[in-house]
């Protein structure tokens, strides 16, 4: 089980006809969603994965062996805007080189955020430095899906890593991916309303 720490507000993914490919587009819980622990910016700096989420995280498929990397790295701080809803979930789906873009059923890691006002503030402190890419969704009516209108229009906010703003179809994984590492740590992301 991975952890995501809810700081304080919200985000999402999927876009324009076929951004949600070879899936319904649902999101479930289990052990591949993580939910996320309310603390305070205070606790943030002491956040830690215990040995036993780590020993998880090497079980399952598309996940690096995790355990020497996470001992002593910089969480991911993710900063979302620009929130329509001051409560509905925001889905954040982690994508790497080795996962079919866009596709929720071959990503890194998925991550339910819980936000508390028109901005967001959440720390990942169980990812790998690397090259990734994140999609996100807001799940207005909680149904687990992005809808889309029968013309394949959004109906619920998204966004994308490096606010990525889609012209007439979904962006690639090259448009979105980013270098997470000790330097580049924390990730402003401006959603699209509707």
């Amino acid at each position: 089980m991975k952890i995501c720490y809810d700081i304080s507000y919200s985000f999402i993914i999927c876009v324009i006809v076929g951004f949600v490919s070879c899936t319904d587009g649902t999101y479930q819980t289990g052990p591949s969603v993580k939910s996320p622990v309310e603390i305070t910016k205070e606790q943030s700096d002491t956040v830690k994965a215990s040995s036993e989420q780590l020993s998880s995280d090497r079980s399952e498929p598309n996940k690096p062996d995790t355990s020497s990397t996470l001992k002593h790295k910089k969480p991911l701080k993710l900063i979302l805007t620009n929130l329509t809803s001051e409560n509905a979930p925001i889905v954040v789906s982690v994508y790497s080189r080795n996962n079919t873009f866009l596709d929720r059923s071959n990503k890194l890691d998925e991550y339910v955020l819980h936000p508390h006002g028109t901005t967001h503030e959440s720390i990942i402190s169980d990812l790998a430095y690397g090259e990734i890419a994140l999609t996100l969704f807001q799940d207005f009516n909680g149904n687990g899906k992005f809808d889309m209108n029968t013309i394949g229009l959004p109906k619920e906010d998204y966004a994308f890593s490096n606010n990525v703003r889609p012209k007439l179809g979904a962006p690639d994984y090259n448009e979105c991916k980013f270098s997470y590492s000790e330097r580049t740590n924390v990730i402003t992301i401006k959603m699209i309303s509707k």
